[in-house]
Formats: structure tokens, sequence, C-alpha cells
């Protein structure tokens, strides 16, 4: 088992990479600039930029600077969840408990739209809604395409805000909705799923994330993973992640299913931990020819380093089953690769990313430590990236890109896939509190980060995310560029600033101001 390299202690437990630090507060007279006024940004707006030589070569692209803008309100608030699907661009919006997806047309790419859930009823035709049950659940917080063999792929969505039982708050649950994961149409509630499966727990907040594997039980269909990390059945906080594999689902039957009613389900006996903040399915990550589980918990206390955080890699070969007399089975026990943090409050898996950087055919992995490198509010950040022969020897070789600035958190995003189109994947590393300046009126802006893939991508020693090839960044506080990211195919005719077809997009939210 691997454990990693770290840095500075840090002393507290901080919500990483979402614009919430103390200080004047809003209300004050005037323009509010500087720590404490984030409170004016009440909203957020999702800006798609297409693949191309200038996402991977411009060393100061304007975030907000896309081809296309879907631009919310107060009712849609922030903490925007982002999907790329083909000719859709998706958005969750757990505020308003909303899922929505707009129809990319070639004919016309560019532009802006203003998204108002509060008229869903009257949408316009290239904006489709999925509405949760009630205002309450936090419907669309995490969504994710899923494959069918139909060839028409299906839809994955968490709310984990959801009432179990009637009487439980906020033990959450997912949804999953037949022909829905290639764009949607019109308005359509929540409770035309296909299948929903409920926690059983309050203040579980099941489908915080979810996530599509591969198949894993050999009957040809894509398996669910979504994560409670909030659950206490096992350790207060510890959290919790259900694989509902297709052949359970297909036994069972109903379309109304509880969590304990799914076959296998990983919890973590450390106080806090919150296993299942982020998840990955990684094709053939550590070998055996079939897809592997990646399960965080990046407030994982490591040997009594507290929030040092850990990786659990789960080869989908060899999955444990639960052991008799158990409901649970315990992740740290029975994972084939365990990557922690040496450092208390590194939060070691805040992010993950998974993609071929070096075009060897074996993928790589990229973790995110926003709280490294400094206490609280003055983390650094870095990611970790690991080459694929590393990760299937186990072996203890990795690459770390560390923050440019005390209080940036880079590693708080990431996000992989070939945005130049030379066959190679690119990482992008968000830093959604950096401060591009070092001004006042920048303060909190963010950047992203695009590093281009390539044989000689570095797999060791250590640099600065300032050696990108490419920098997506704005003189403008608050924005938090790179809160949320996400890279897809694009395969709705579009064509870059050079009039050449855009197979790939990013996707990044940027938070806006109440008066914009």
């Amino acid at each position: 088992m691997l454990r990693r390299r770290q840095l500075p202690p840090s002393q507290a437990l901080i919500l990483l990479g979402i614009p919430v630090i103390g200080g004047l507060g809003a209300g004050c007279p005037g323009e509010c600039v500087g720590a404490g006024c984030d409170d004016s940004f009440e909203a957020s707006a999702a800006v798609l930029h297409l693949g191309g030589d200038r996402l991977t070569r411009v060393r100061g692209l304007d975030p907000r600077d896309g081809a296309f803008t879907l631009r919310g309100g107060a009712n849609e608030g922030v903490e925007w969840a982002l999907g790329l699907s083909g000719a859709a661009l998706y958005v969750g919006a757990p505020q308003a408990s909303a899922l929505v997806s707009y129809a990319l047309l070639p004919t016309d790419p560019t532009g802006q739209r203003r998204l108002d859930l509060s008229g869903s009823d009257t949408l316009p035709d290239d904006v489709g809604a999925l509405l949760g049950e009630t205002s309450t659940d936090q419907f669309g917080a995490a969504f994710a395409r899923v494959p069918d063999p139909d060839g028409v792929a299906d839809l994955l969505v968490g709310a984990p805000g959801l009432l179990g039982g009637s009487v439980n708050p906020d033990a959450g649950g997912i949804y999953l909705f037949e022909d829905l994961g290639d764009g949607l149409r019109g308005t359509t509630s929540a409770s035309t799923a296909r299948l929903r499966v409920l926690s059983e727990l309050a203040g579980d907040r099941l489908g915080s994330v979810v996530a599509a594997c591969g198949d894993l039980d050999g009957d040809g269909e894509a398996e669910l993973l979504a994560s409670a990390p909030w659950d206490s059945s096992v350790a207060a906080m510890g959290g919790r992640v259900d694989l509902a594999l297709t052949t359970t689902l297909s036994a069972l039957g109903d379309e109304l299913l509880l969590a304990g009613q799914l076959e296998r389900s990983f919890t973590l006996a450390d106080d806090g931990a919150r296993l299942g903040h982020a998840l990955g399915c990684a094709e053939d990550l550590g070998g055996g020819g079939v897809s592997d589980l990646l399960l965080s918990a990046p407030f994982a206390d490591i040997d009594g380093r507290e929030g040092a955080g850990a990786v659990y890699l789960l080869n989908g070969e060899t999955l444990p089953t639960v052991p008799d007399g158990a409901s649970s089975i315990e992740v740290s026990a029975v994972a084939d690769l365990v990557i922690s943090g040496e450092t208390a409050g590194d939060y070691l898996g805040w992010a993950l990313a998974v993609g071929d950087l070096d075009g060897d055919g074996a993928a790589e992995l990229a973790i995110g430590a926003p709280g490294a490198g400094g206490a609280q509010s003055k983390a650094r950040g870095q990611v970790l990236v690991y080459s694929g022969e590393a990760v299937r020897a186990g072996e203890d070789r990795f690459g770390t890109l560390f923050g440019e600035a005390a209080g940036d958190q880079a590693g708080a995003a990431l996000g992989v896939g070939d945005l130049d189109g030379d066959g190679y994947e690119d990482l992008i590393i968000g830093a959604p509190r950096a401060n591009p300046t070092d001004s006042a009126t920048s303060f909190a802006a963010g950047v992203v980060y695009v590093f281009t893939g390539s044989p000689g991508f570095p797999m060791e020693g250590t640099r600065s995310v300032t050696s990108s090839q490419g920098r997506i960044t704005a003189d403008q506080q608050f924005l938090s560029a790179g809160q949320a990211l996400a890279v897809g195919a694009l395969d709705a005719g579009l064509t870059d600033d050079d009039g050449e077809p855009a197979t790939v997009g990013l996707a990044l939210t940027v938070n806006l101001s109440s008066d914009e």
C-alpha cells in the first residue's frame, strides 16, 4: 500500500473550493472589495470553451470568453455541477433542485442565454429540464451519463436532500432515467424516473456524488455508483459508497428501492472521513481488463495526521463481497491500492481525474489535494499525478504540481481530455481561490491551468502549476473560476475560431454578482 508525501500541517477542516471566506461581510457601504464580499456573488454561469490551441496555448484566456454562456440567477444559486454530452451542455443546479440541458446548435453556437427556472413551464425549445420532486431535494447536485447497450444513453442523477421514508431529512437518493443521457427536451418531473434508490438514514446525503461504471457483472450493462459521504452507520460521518450492479437491480425488479437492498456498500471506520467525496470508475486502471473503482475520503485521518486524506482503488475484476453478518465492506481492509496523505489538512482526494496523458495506452491518475502547503485558508494546494505503470505496479512514483500562491487551493477541481486534438489527453487543474494579481479587486478570481499531454509528460519530480501551457483567468473578484469543470466530446457540428470542427469542449463555472 502506498503512503503519500505531503507538506506542512493544517489545523482545521475547511470548506475548500467554495467562496465562504469570512471578513467584512455582505452589505458593506459602496462597492464591496476583497474578503467578505462574496455574498454578493449569489449566482453562477456555465461557460463552454471549444477545444483548440486557444485553450492550450493562451496564457491569460478570460474564463468568461467562451463560445457559449448559460447564466443563472439567485434562484438557481451557485455550486453548479457540469457535464458535456455530444450535443448538450448539462447544468445541475441543486439550490433550484433541477438539472437542465442546453442543446448545442451548429447554426448559432455562440452567445449567451439566461436560465430562469422559476418559469420552468416556459423554457425555450433548446433548454430541457428535469425538476426534483420537491424544492428541497437538491436534485441535480451530481449526475452521470450511463451508456446503454441500446445505443441511447441513460442518465443517473443524485438528490442528496431527499427525505428518506418521508421522515428522515437529507437521507438522499438517486434516480435513473432512460434515454436522457444525450439531452433533455421540455420539462419533466423526477417522479418519472425508471428507478429510484433511497437512503434510509437521516443525514446520509446519498447522491452527493454519482458515477457510471463499466460492466462488472458480465451482463453487458453499466453499473451505478453513488456516495453518501455523511453516512454514520459505521463511524460518525465516515461515509458510504453504494455499488448497484444491474443484475442485482434486475433481480429486485422494483422501481423504488432502499439502498440497503443493494449488493455492495463500502464504508470507512474513521470519524469524519467522508468516504465518497469524489468517485471514479476508470477503465482498466489497475490492470485486469475491467473497470476499477476509485473512492476518496479527503478528510480521513492517517496515522494521527488529521484530514490528510486517502484514495482507495478497488480492482473491478476481484471486487470483494460483504462479510457474513456485516452490512458493508470496510474499504481500507480490501483496497488493492491505498494512496494516503502524509500531512494533516492536505485533503488528498478532494478531486480525481483519469486519462492517458502520455499516450502509452495506460491511464494516468491525477489526485487533487487542495489543502496542501499551508494551514487553513493559506493552502496552496497540489495535484499528484501517477503514471499508469506506477498504478498497476503499486509503486510509489508520482509527479507533483503545486499551487502558485498561498490560498489558491489548486486541485479543488480536475479534468482530463484531449483539448487540442493531438491524440494526447490534457490535464486541467482548477484553483478557484487563486488571486491572479494580488489585488483586492481580483480576490478569489480563480485560475484554471491546462497542461498538454505528450510522450514526455512529467510523471516524477515537483513543479509549479505556473509551468502550464494554458492559463484561464480574469481580474475579477470572486469569479471562483475552476470551482467546477467538465470536459467532453462534442458532435454538434460546432467550429472553432479557425473554422475547424470542434470535437471536444471544456465547460467551467464562474460566479456572478447580484447586479450582473
